[in-house]
């Protein structure tokens, strides 16, 4: 789906980047863009210290960051723990090599990725993207709970399976699904082949065997938007949905 281009030059955007080399690159790319509105803070702490006191419609946020990292930023936002509304637009700037911090960002509805170093055709379209796309929210208990605090944040080598590799057993789709087993009709698709409102079968996984979504799930436009982003990294296995027509997916719209 093609969202409509923001007015950038009007558009609030607070960067949360500890890197101070990486903070300067992504605010010279964004002004080049025509984003004059641009602020920068170092870390999650300082991001909710600026959320409390002024108005802003767009995060940018590093994920690797001391004290409070964005994956914790992300869950303070949607838990509505961070005097701001639950539905405040946020993108992660992340490498794809950690899979686990993808699940967990979808988990806390995030709002799109960004890998290093960013590509300024990339940003226009993903912020487009996070602005446009129509949110479900559910409830900020459940965000909560959401692990964030991920052992892989830790580590100094962030690797994936060469292409060839074969794949962890614990990756590899079932012979029978819990669906089949219970009655339900499911069919194999595609990425580009989702529609908000498909409920998952089985759980999307990465390669390296990492859940992106559970099964179970009503998909979303920002469900559907985040798959997309990550086909290349999804199980070859492929998604799994119910052979039924789409519903309207639950929660908070906004």
């Amino acid at each position: 789906m093609r969202y409509a281009p923001p007015d950038l030059a009007k558009l609030d955007i607070l960067l949360v980047e500890d890197d101070a080399f990486q903070r300067r690159l992504t605010v010279q790319a964004l002004r080049t863009l025509g984003c004059e509105r641009v602020t920068a803070v170092e870390d999650g702490v300082q991001a909710l210290d600026h959320l409390a006191r002024e108005r802003c419609a767009l995060v940018l946020s590093d994920v690797h960051m001391p004290r409070m990292n964005g994956l914790e930023l992300l869950r303070e936002i949607r838990a509505g723990r961070a005097g701001v509304q639950r539905d405040l637009r946020v993108i992660l700037l992340t490498s794809f090599s950690n899979t686990e911090v993808l699940g967990a960002a979808i988990a806390l509805d995030v709002n799109g990725f960004l890998v290093k170093p960013l590509r300024k055709d990339l940003i226009a379209d993903r912020v487009a993207m996070a602005l446009g796309e129509r949110m479900h929210l559910r409830i900020g208990a459940a965000y909560a709970v959401v692990k964030t605090e991920l052992a892989t944040l830790q580590a100094a080598d962030e690797t994936v399976p060469p292409e060839d590799e074969p794949l962890p057993r614990h990756a590899l789709p079932p012979l029978f699904s819990r669906a089949a087993k219970a009655g339900v009709t499911e069919r194999q698709i595609a990425a580009d082949q989702l529609e908000p409102g498909m409920r998952l079968t089985r759980d999307v996984r990465s390669r390296d065997g990492h859940v992106l979504i559970a099964r179970g799930q009503t998909l979303t436009d920002g469900n559907v938007n985040r798959l997309n982003d990550l086909r290349s990294l999804i199980d070859d296995g492929g998604i799994w949905v119910a052979d039924t027509p789409p519903a309207v997916p639950g929660g908070t719209s906004a």
